[in-house]
C-alpha cells in the first residue's frame, strides 16, 4: 500500500498498477479506501 506522496516515475507507475487491481473493490472496504487515496495522490 502506498501511503505517502508519489515523487518519482516508478512510484507513479506502481500506483497506477495498484489502482487497476483495486478497481473492483467493494464500497466501504479497506481496498476502496486505498483506491480513493491512490487516485487522489495520482491526481496531484
Amino acid at each position: 500500500m502506498i501511503s505517502r506522496l508519489i515523487k518519482t516515475e516508478p512510484e507513479y507507475e506502481k500506483a497506477l498498477t495498484r489502482i487497476e487491481v483495486l478497481m473492483a473493490a467493494e464500497p466501504g472496504s479497506a481496498e476502496m479506501d486505498e483506491l480513493e487515496l491512490l487516485t487522489t495522490l495520482v491526481e496531484i
